[in-house]
Formats: structure tokens, sequence, C-alpha cells
């Protein structure tokens, strides 16, 4: 537990999301969290899966911040507008739903342009395509992730 002028400010480990350095910190006289790059408010997220980065990591770092903010929290994400407890836990949701869908590419041995072609994040793109990267860029560096995070290698 940290003090910052006299505020107490609890770090909170997530493993293996973002990076492989991902913290949520959070205020509890102001009822804010600041979830970092866990969160990336209305669109795709950045996996950095050269740092250990995966998608189902980054699903459950988003719903860590759904868990640790009350109906009323101020949510700080690393990109987007300041965020809800119902907006983080849809962006966990979204991430969680196309986590599945690539497992099960993976299972089949698909590859990354194979995993493109599939489109798993078609129903996600028209909301969350919008930012920083589409569902199919998306969709290789989630894929990417993946392949590492399991071991198997990717071309």
């Amino acid at each position: 537990m940290l003090t910052p002028g006299g505020e107490s400010a609890r770090l909170v480990h997530v493993p293996d999301a973002h990076t492989d350095t991902d913290a949520i910190v959070v205020f509890e006289k102001q009822n804010a969290i600041h979830a970092g790059d866990l969160l990336f408010n209305g669109f795709y997220p950045v996996i950095d899966f050269s740092a250990k980065g995966w998608i189902g990591g980054q699903a459950a770092g988003a719903q860590k911040v759904a868990d640790l903010a009350k109906a009323d929290s101020i949510i700080i994400p690393g990109h987007g507008p300041l965020a809800t407890k119902s907006q983080a836990r849809a962006q966990a949701d979204m991430l969680n739903k196309i986590c599945e869908r690539l497992s099960k590419l993976m299972e089949k041995g698909s590859t990354v342009a194979e995993a493109i072609a599939a489109k798993p994040t078609a129903d996600f793109d028209d909301q969350w395509g919008k930012g920083m990267f589409s569902g199919d860029r998306f969709t290789e560096m989630a894929y990417k992730g993946l392949l590492r995070h399991y071991g198997k290698a990717f071309a």
C-alpha cells in the first residue's frame, strides 16, 4: 500500500496481460482505479506478445478492473475516455469471446493468416475496431500472443 499525498493507493499485479508487468492502481479514498493498458476504453487493446502479453491475460486484466470497481468508480484507462465498471466488463467479455474463438483455431493448427481469414472479430469490429486496430490487425496480434503463450511457433 502506498500513501501518496495522504491518499491510499493499492497496487494490484496482473500477470501476463498487456505485457508481463501490468498493475492496477486503486485509489481508495477517491474511488478511482488506474487501469493503465489493461483497459483501452472503446477499442481493441494493444497486446504486446513480444513481452508475454496475451489475449487471455488481457481479458483477465479487464475483468480484474471490473471486479475491483464499484458501480460509481472512476476508471482511468490506458487509452480512451474515462470508463465505468460496465465498460470494463464489456471489454473483458469481448476479449474472452475472441480468445475462445482463437483457441479453437489454435487447436485446429491454423496459421496466423488462416486465423485472420476466419474473421473471429467480425461481430465486434463495428464497436471495437474503430481505434488503433482493425479487426484483422487485432486478430494477428492476439493470435500471435496466444500461440506464444502456449509455446507454439508462428510464421
